[in-house]
């Protein structure tokens, strides 16, 4: 049996216990809402992808070249249907860009004359690389113009 002298620790006064107690989830909380605002802040800055006419290219920030962004304009006559990669022009404004997209070809309304947005990065001040294409159309049926999916066949 050990019989040495003990040192006994003073005692805690309650008003310390007390501040160490709420001091632990203040701080817990705390570094939850620093880690919840580092991941938000990472989602919304990866999130975000610039929405440019094709009059913007080279003039608007986000729309710089090397830049991935979303390109908006209207299909011009002339491109080459049915070829490897997809070449074609979209004019927005006074501005042409050519566009080039190696993906699967682009059916029903994609033709000469209907607004597109094509998703990718651009590689010069009047040239881009898609990697998507989207036809942009209206909401309203429009019964006068039934064969204009037709007219866009290959």
């Amino acid at each position: 049996m050990d019989l040495s002298p003990r040192t006994v620790t003073p005692p805690v006064p309650p008003a310390a216990r007390r501040r160490r107690r709420r001091l632990g989830p203040a701080v817990f909380l705390a570094l939850l809402l620093i880690a919840g605002a580092v991941i938000l802040f990472q989602f919304l800055s990866s999130a975000s992808e610039f929405f440019c006419n094709a009059d913007e290219v080279g003039h608007k920030t986000g729309c710089e070249v090397g830049k991935s962004f979303r390109l908006q304009g209207t299909v011009q006559p002339g491109y080459n249907r049915g070829e490897q990669p997809l070449m074609f022009d979209l004019a927005y404004g006074a501005a042409t860009v050519r566009v080039t997209y190696d993906g699967t070809a682009p059916s029903g309304i994609f033709c000469a004359g209907i607004p597109a947005v094509v998703e990718g990065h651009s590689t010069g001040a009047t040239t881009f690389s898609a990697t998507n294409i989207l036809v942009k159309h209206t909401e309203q049926y429009e019964a006068a113009n039934p064969d204009r999916v037709k007219d866009c066949g290959p």
